[in-house]
């Protein structure tokens, strides 16, 4: 039997929204030596149900009896993932169809690359693109360390979500690496760390994945928790990086600077789909 070489998982609580239209993204991929596991994190609403009438012998569907949080559930699915290359798919996300193609390519021919990651598309909620997040304009490979002190100096994330990444499973097994669930913002950008302190990263310039923004996004409230989640990641990891005196207080304004901007972002991504329903609800009564 062929052994699958990527695992593929959706982590995922109340996505019955935009649940199908990822788990088709995965299932249309040009390269098909993949399992899909979707991991479900006690759920109320139809998620369950939308996606065990997906019918392909490549899913595999997973269910927590109470819901473990966010980060936990991510931990739960590089658990549950055995395959050489993993890929964590938000549930409101979308891969393009060569996204595991090009990832794989990249991770087989570069055996010191621990993550490679790429260009994304930022859509809104009817899947139109809004903008191109792009870190740099070719594709490059960057050594590990260089780009933890990028990110532990400026608390960005200058990766991407976890849909845009994928990781050699080997580094995170044999180190024991996980999500640390006592960040509320900064996770990613915590794991991406373990990961990068031991290995390289690569960046693919050609967009292969979609994220989501919708109102059911980051709330500002959440956004607000931005702070401390900082001064534990400086905290964690200056030491290791020999940061120069005076970088946590930068960091800490470059990470509200950015704060302001996400919320206005957030508000405005808000306030146009409120203004789209209040028309669909006018366009309703006028018929």
């Amino acid at each position: 039997m062929k052994k699958l070489r990527v695992s593929v998982c959706i982590p995922c609580y109340n996505a019955e929204r935009f649940i199908e239209k990822s788990v088709r993204s995965v299932l249309c991929q040009s390269y098909t030596n993949f399992v899909l596991h979707i991991i479900d994190n006690a759920s109320t609403d139809n998620t369950l149900d939308i996606v065990s009438h997906i019918k392909d012998s490549r899913i595999r569907i997973h269910k927590n009896t109470r819901n473990i949080g966010m980060f936990n559930n991510m931990n739960r699915c590089l658990s549950i993932a055995t395959s050489p290359y993993v890929k964590i798919l938000c549930a409101d996300d979308l891969l393009q169809a060569d996204c595991l193609k090009k990832q794989v390519e990249v991770l087989n021919r570069y055996p010191e690359v621990g993550l490679v990651y790429g260009a994304s598309a930022i859509v809104n909620a009817n899947g139109k693109p809004v903008f191109t997040r792009r870190f740099f304009s070719r594709d490059t490979r960057i050594a590990g360390k260089d780009l933890v002190r990028r990110m532990v100096a400026h608390g960005r994330n200058f990766i991407g979500e976890p849909t845009t990444v994928m990781i050699r499973n080997s580094f995170v097994r044999k180190r024991k690496l996980r999500y640390n669930p006592q960040y509320v913002h900064m996770g990613d950008i915590d794991f991406w760390i373990q990961i990068l302190l031991n290995s390289d990263g690569y960046y693919l310039a050609r967009v292969l994945s979609s994220f989501r923004v919708h109102s059911a996004s980051s709330t500002v409230s959440v956004l607000r928790k931005i702070f401390p989640d900082y001064q534990r990641l400086f905290s964690t990891y200056k030491n290791r990086l020999e940061m120069p005196r005076g970088a946590a207080w930068l960091g800490t304004l470059l990470v509200g600077v950015f704060f302001v901007f996400k919320s206005i972002f957030l508000f405005v991504v808000k306030w146009t789909e409120n203004e789209k329903e209040i028309d669909k609800s006018v366009r309703r009564r006028d018929v």
